[in-house]
């Protein structure tokens, strides 16, 4: 994908491929660093990926939420 046109047709599609999950978690870090690394801070507040990392934890209901971390 060298464009963006090519990127933004592949995160459409990818987006509408997941949409039919129940949740799915994927990232490029490990998420035992969630609660220090400055970027999974960032976001709406209550929307961040610590938020829904430690909603899932409490037990509470899957969530599915896109966050973007550029």
């Amino acid at each position: 994908m060298d464009t963006e046109t090519e990127r933004d047709g592949w995160r459409q599609r990818t987006r509408r491929s997941l949409q039919r999950l129940p949740w799915v978690v994927s990232g490029g870090q490990p998420y035992h660093v969630a609660v220090i690394e400055g970027r999974f801070g960032k976001g709406p507040q209550g929307r961040t990926l610590r938020d829904v990392v430690r909603r899932f934890w409490e037990g509470r209901e899957p969530e599915q939420v896109f966050l973007r971390y550029h």
